[in-house]
């Protein structure tokens, strides 16, 4: 019986390594450019220029500097490293969702006098949500500026260990094209794929989203991240590839991604997580001007177009007092107001001494063999305080500081910054290695882990790094008894 895998392989083709160029392509040090010059006068506009339109438009009291400080701070830094580095994005986008989410957005709501939600914490816990943001901001930095430090200093190359197998490409490709059969299946045709959000959950669950059963949930988010994967590995052995074939398979997985997490049916963080992929796949390698081009791109998209997809929801918005609410006053920019919300938690209940944490990583365990087994921060803040649904964000420093106070807050944002500096290194390395290309999909992903709540955010991204964990091999090595080099079709 013919193998599935045999079916593709006369568009695949077959990769030899032993016509592949070295595997970690040379690095030159960049020389002077516009970026270099645009770095510090757009640190300028967006970490000086911002704070002051704020501080012009709004009524600015002493409560809340730190939001204009996390205002300052992220918008230089913000531009820093999407305009001075060399292909790293990780610290981009962190700064991007602090400046954005924790910065200009609740200064613009609170200088309006309107939240997204009508649950409004009192004052006392607007102030302390300030500090702690501002202190979770200033922990990243003293990490960041020790990873860097332990950057600069020589040091041998990390060995790269697994790199993208056009085999296990394959196999991997193989295994999306059967799970969108069943997805199709399950909805009852193609057609179905562009129905709304939430009707697209009651065809595959039976009920809401929010209350299916884990199962369905589990067997939907994993053909979400293998169809992504399978499309982002795809496109990445076809820039390799001189085969037209492998080009035309490329271009059918990126079809079936696109379709199955689209605008219309799919959570819009979603999207942006999926088609960002993709979009860094068919731009790999990353350099400094591509991340500039990608950082200016997914601004604008968080801006501008998150609005225009709120029209394929069927949850309505409030009412806005201008421009700037209608944006950004919306819940997609509730962050701040759900870290208010998580410190009056604590005032009233304590803290969460680990639960959050312990959730989140046993986010696989099955609430049927753990009935006590920890909510999503979300969950517990909406049951609380009446919000009127429990699917809500708990952004990362507001989780940490309801799981185990302002020690936890600054011990893991320190972490945070020292591996985010790890990371960016990897990408900027330019390997086809796992981490090589995993990092810049968590890059993206990072708005979702970094808005929350964690128990949420946990599945897709595990069940991505799984899906390309698959798709690589080890490396073969002098003293390795596997197979031979040319056997196992490595991709640099």
């Amino acid at each position: 019986m013919t193998r599935p895998t045999t079916l593709l392989r006369p568009l695949v083709g077959e990769l030899s390594a032993r016509d592949d160029p070295p595997l970690v392509l040379r690095r030159e040090r960049p020389a002077s450019t516009l970026l270099d010059a645009l770095a510090p006068t757009t640190g300028i506009g967006i970490g000086v220029g911002v704070p002051l339109v704020l501080v012009a438009t709004f009524e600015i009291d002493a409560s809340r500097l730190p939001l204009l400080l996390v205002t300052a701070i992220a918008g230089w830094r913000l531009s820093w490293t999407t305009f001075r580095s060399s292909g790293g994005i990780v610290q981009p986008f962190f700064y991007l969702y602090f400046f954005l989410f924790l910065g200009v957005a609740p200064l613009v709501q609170l200088g309006v006098g309107r939240l997204p939600w009508s649950v409004v914490p009192d004052d006392g816990s607007v102030r302390t949500a300030a500090m702690v943001v501002l202190l979770a901001l200033l922990a990243h930095e003293v990490g960041n500026l020790v990873g860097r430090g332990r950057a600069s200093r020589p040091r041998p190359p990390t060995p790269v260990r697994r790199v993208l197998d056009a085999r296990r490409v394959r196999l991997l490709l193989t295994l999306a094209l059967v799970l969108y059969a069943i997805a199709i299946a399950r909805l009852g045709g193609p057609g179905a794929l562009f129905s709304s959000r939430f009707e697209r959950g009651e065809t595959l669950y039976g009920t809401r989203a929010s209350e299916a059963d884990s199962l369905g949930i589990l067997l939907s988010v994993a053909t979400t991240a293998v169809v992504f994967v399978a499309a982002y590995a795809s496109v990445l052995v076809a820039k390799r590839s001189r085969s037209a074939g492998q080009r035309v398979v490329a271009l059918l997985a990126v079809l079936l991604a696109v379709t199955l997490t689209n605008p219309v049916s799919s959570a819009r963080y979603h999207v942006g997580v999926v088609w960002g992929g993709l979009l860094i796949a068919v731009l790999w390698p990353l350099t400094r001007r591509k991340v500039a081009a990608l950082m200016i791109a997914f601004t604008a998209g968080l801006v501008v177009v998150f609005p225009l997809l709120n029209l394929f929801r069927t949850a309505t918005t409030r009412d806005s007092d201008g421009p700037s609410t209608a944006v950004l006053g919306t819940v997609d920019f509730d962050s701040f107001q759900m870290a208010a919300t998580a410190v009056s938690y604590v005032r009233l209940a304590g803290y969460q001494l680990g639960e959050q944490l312990l959730g989140a990583v046993t986010f696989w365990v099955p609430r049927s063999l753990w009935p006590g087994k920890p909510q999503g921060s979300g969950s517990i803040l909406g049951e609380s305080f009446g919000f009127p649904i429990t699917n809500l964000s708990t952004p990362l420093p507001a989780e940490l500081y309801l799981d185990g106070g302002l020690v936890l807050v600054v011990v893991v944002l320190v972490v945070y910054g020292l591996l985010g500096v790890r990371a960016d290194a990897h990408v900027e390395s330019r390997t086809m290695s796992w981490t090589g290309l995993f990092v810049p999909v968590f890059a993206i992903y990072q708005v979702i882990l970094l808005r929350g709540s964690l128990l949420q955010a946990m599945m897709l991204i595990s069940l991505i790094a799984g899906a390309l964990w698959f798709a690589t091999a080890r490396v073969a090595r002098p003293d390795d008894a596997g197979p031979r080099p040319a056997d196992r079709r490595e991709v640099p």
